[in-house]
């Protein structure tokens, strides 16, 4: 369930970027379901969608899943996974919008701005989903002694975490494994 945060994300994005007013998918919905890692994005699915924030509120605990398919707000229509190459990723960036994407969250526990430089991140251990919303060409790195390019990722631990939610990530050699599981998700919103 690495990605399902990520997608929940990349859902609440995909809205408020069609203009069509901003509302939180379920992020509880999402951790109930009880799929298979790699099958997470097909197990919504086949559930139907998801429902708004307000109908399924987030708990934080692990329980069955109190999904309602009369309350879908937004359904999945397709998703693709995008390959590994970091130019791929920024393209299909600019081109589907932000992209759930998992990766080692190692570092990210103990971060709190600048650029994440990583001297040695674990490509294999991806243990976290989160939402790619971004790219820089220019920040600092603390740990590099200089400015690097680095990647914009929205996490999910709040506005008080990191840089406002957000965690600046080095570009180049799949960082944290964050180029290992990258998918953009296509939806329809419910009438």
């Amino acid at each position: 369930m690495i990605m399902s945060g990520g997608l929940s994300g990349n859902y609440n994005s995909i809205k408020s970027i069609k203009r069509e007013g901003y509302n939180n998918k379920s992020l509880e919905e999402v951790y109930s379901f009880d799929v298979v890692l790699n099958s997470e994005d097909i197990g919504l699915v086949r559930a139907g969608g998801m429902e708004e924030e307000d109908s399924y509120p987030y708990t934080g605990k692990k329980g069955e899943c109190k999904f309602k398919p009369e309350k879908v707000a937004v359904k999945v229509v397709n998703f693709t996974n995008v390959p590994t190459y970091e130019k791929q990723i920024a393209a299909n960036l600019v081109h589907h919008g932000p992209l759930a994407i998992g990766l080692n969250a190692i570092f990210m526990q103990t971060y709190i701005s600048g650029v994440s430089c990583p001297l040695v991140c674990g490509k294999r251990r991806i243990n976290h989903g989160v939402l790619l919303v971004g790219y820089g060409s220019k920040g600092f790195s603390i740990l590099r002694f200089g400015y690097r390019p680095y990647w914009i990722i929205k996490n999910s631990w709040g506005n008080k975490w990191g840089e406002h939610g957000y965690y600046h990530l080095c570009q180049g050699h799949g960082m944290c494994g964050m180029n290992t599981m990258v998918s953009a998700v296509m939806t329809q919103t419910s009438s």
